[in-house]
């Protein structure tokens, strides 16, 4: 009898040990599914999270980029004003009437622009429109900057890379080239030069480096601004910035 039970035993326990084995493989197939459906989640999100920044970052990108270049063109359109009214069209670069009408153009741009010049054939400054304490450099022969000389030898507009100024702050400038509507001869050019730091700074942070900054960079991929003032006037890609 006692023999006969624990023989009927036996496939009970068999079974009841497939169960509970079936159980645990259940729990644990279930388990291992949650950790890779979770993994799954959580890579799709931090995937999605970083598509959203990035695509936030190139929106804000563009518009401060958009604010920039309508800034610029609003002075050129100002020089190019300039360039063909009557009395420089007739050469007269440095008179009173012509004096009377850059000053008036200068109260336009001088938010943007602290400097408003006009330069002559011979490259020589005859006329400059500077805040009141600043020196005018009447008289000084402009021909070492790349983008004077250029607008003379291209005769079209320039937008310059940056540059130390004659007053050693960091600027960009703008060109426009005077050239008689009748003749073509080259008369001279009008140009605004641009502080790069006030300039920038009214379109985000450029100080502090802790927190999100701005970073600008001209056409060789000189930096214009930086929270870290040694970096300004170094190319990007160079020893300076890569290995600090």
């Amino acid at each position: 009898f006692i023999n006969s039970t624990m023989i009927r035993r036996r496939p009970i326990n068999t079974y009841n040990m497939i169960g509970i084995i079936s159980i645990i493989l259940i729990i644990v197939v279930s388990y291992g599914i949650f950790f890779y459906l979770e993994n799954i989640t959580e890579a799709n999100l931090r995937t999605s999270l970083f598509n959203d920044q990035k695509q936030r970052q190139i929106d804000s990108t563009r518009a401060i980029s958009q604010h920039i270049n309508s800034d610029l063109n609003f002075v050129l359109a100002n020089l190019r004003g300039l360039a063909s009214s009557a009395y420089i069209q007739q050469g007269e670069l440095s008179n009173n009437s012509t004096r009377n009408l850059v000053e008036g153009v200068y109260l336009q741009i001088n938010s943007i622009a602290d400097r408003l010049f006009l330069v002559d054939k011979n490259d020589i400054v005859v006329l400059n429109m500077v805040p009141k304490d600043q020196k005018a450099f009447l008289g000084s022969n402009v021909s070492r900057f790349n983008w004077i000389s250029d607008t003379k030898a291209e005769k079209k507009p320039i937008f310059s890379n940056g540059y130390l100024g004659l007053d050693g702050k960091n600027r960009i400038g703008i060109t426009y080239p005077i050239i008689n509507i009748k003749t073509g001869e080259y008369l001279g050019l009008i140009g605004a030069a641009v502080p790069t730091i006030p300039f920038f700074s009214n379109y985000g942070n450029i100080y502090d480096i802790k927190s999100q900054y701005l970073a600008v960079l001209d056409s060789n991929s000189v930096q214009l601004i930086h929270p870290v003032k040694d970096f300004v006037g170094k190319p990007f890609f160079g020893n300076i910035t890569q290995t600090a």
